[in-house]
């Protein structure tokens, strides 16, 4: 059997975001029938809303989860959270790629502090 890396393709001049969402239990249905609208709506518009690089993902057996966002233009994060509305609770975090390797090397802008016993 052979073993497959799946590396994702982005953009360049974007900005990837983690998006940590949650649906109250009460709002699940409302929320799943505007999935399906928010689907057509970015086939139709790609550009008003961020690329999904991964996801979504949730908890299990939980209504929260997150996903991965790729976007030229914060403002499709915006777009994307005025959507929902008050059905989907939705913060963004900046992320950017890391590699263990580089972790603590001269490039790096701010040290991250390990505990002792990681080292």
């Amino acid at each position: 059997m052979k073993k497959m890396i799946t590396q994702l393709k982005t953009r360049r001049g974007t900005s990837k975001y983690i998006a940590f969402w949650e649906i109250e239990k009460e709002r699940i249905y409302s929320a799943c029938l505007k999935a399906a609208e928010l689907k057509k709506r970015m086939k139709k518009e790609p550009e008003m809303y961020p690329r999904s690089l991964f996801g979504p993902y949730c908890w299990e057996g939980e209504t929260k989860g997150f996903q991965v966002f790729e976007t030229d233009n914060p403002k499709k994060l915006k777009n994307l959270s005025e959507f929902w509305g008050s059905d989907v609770t939705l913060s963004y975090q900046p992320i950017k790629e890391a590699r263990i390797w580089e972790i603590n090397s001269p490039k790096q802008v701010r040290r991250i502090n390990l505990p002792a016993t990681s080292r």
